[in-house]
């Protein structure tokens, strides 16, 4: 399922220039989240604790020492519902990184019948990713974002794959019959371009840009993707038929889609692999 929005639905803040929505643009840059998140999430579990020894005791939540480190989500009074789901969320942490665990063991993508070179997203993968976020409810902030940040890692292009859907339903004026192409670097970028399917038109032309992607958007399946063509659409060829579209986001769920993959898929697994060294040695440094 794919659809589109006006450009701004989404807080540029959730795309910046930080990667997928998720990871920082540099090792410098990354460190420094991973240890802010590392301190919060201590004094998140620290806080919690206190309030909920707290309440068992019946004084106030206002009478809790608050370091001033603490996360945003606690730097303002704490009710009663808010202490009862953090609460809750504490004592179900074993549930929460035994369905991460479950999610890293799954594997992503499965070959389609008949095609040697194109995959789809597995059901046994969307299964877990929903089971996940079923269990994600009352999850501190953090929790949420190493859960969109291990999905982007999965959903995220090599050098020797892209994605392709049918797009007529997103661009109506421009043909019956179109295809879309789009890269989804691990850095965050995306590459887009849109033409009419093979043997549709006697002249070709193609739209391309670049943007931002993001997974787990707000109010849409767990699979979808939002894309920030913050420059829009430029034409290509066949100039009459090419005008250029304005910038958009759009909103693709990557069941609709197809991995296609260049090469040998020993090939693309080889180049995730040392895609994931590389990122673990940045974090070390």
């Amino acid at each position: 399922m794919v659809s589109v929005e006006p450009l701004g639905v989404f807080n540029r803040d959730c795309f910046g220039q930080d990667g997928a929505g998720t990871r920082g643009s540099s090792a410098s840059l990354h460190g420094s989240n991973s240890r802010w998140r590392a301190r919060a999430r201590l004094e998140d579990e620290r806080l919690a604790a206190m309030l909920s020894a707290a309440a068992d005791g019946g004084l106030s939540c206002n009478a809790i020492p608050r370091c001033s480190s603490s996360s945003s989500r606690h730097r303002e009074d704490v009710d009663t519902e808010e202490v009862a789901t953090v609460t809750t969320w504490l004592h179900d942490t074993i549930s929460w990184r035994a369905a991460m665990s479950a999610l890293e063991a799954t594997t992503v993508f499965e070959h389609e019948s008949g095609a040697a070179h194109c995959k789809r997203l597995s059901e046994t993968f969307v299964l877990a990713l929903e089971e996940v976020l079923r269990r994600a409810v009352g999850a501190p902030s953090d929790c949420i974002d190493d859960l969109a940040e291990a999905v982007a890692r999965r959903f995220a292009n090599t050098p020797l794959s892209t994605y392709e859907h049918s797009a007529e339903a997103l661009w109506p004026g421009r043909g019956d019959s179109l295809r879309a192409r789009m890269h989804l670097a691990p850095s965050g970028l995306v590459e887009y371009s849109l033409c009419p399917s093979p043997g549709i038109e006697d002249i070709p032309w193609e739209l391309s840009g670049e943007g931002w992607w993001r997974v787990l958007p707000p109010d849409g399946p767990c699979t979808e993707v939002a894309l920030e063509l913050c420059q829009g659409l430029k034409a290509g060829g066949g100039a009459d038929q090419c005008e250029a579209e304005p910038p958009r986001v759009l909103r693709i769920d990557l069941r609709s889609c197809v991995r296609v993959v260049e090469g040998e898929e020993g090939d693309e697994e080889e180049i995730s692999e040392e895609d994931g060294e590389e990122e673990e040695e940045e974090e070390t440094h």
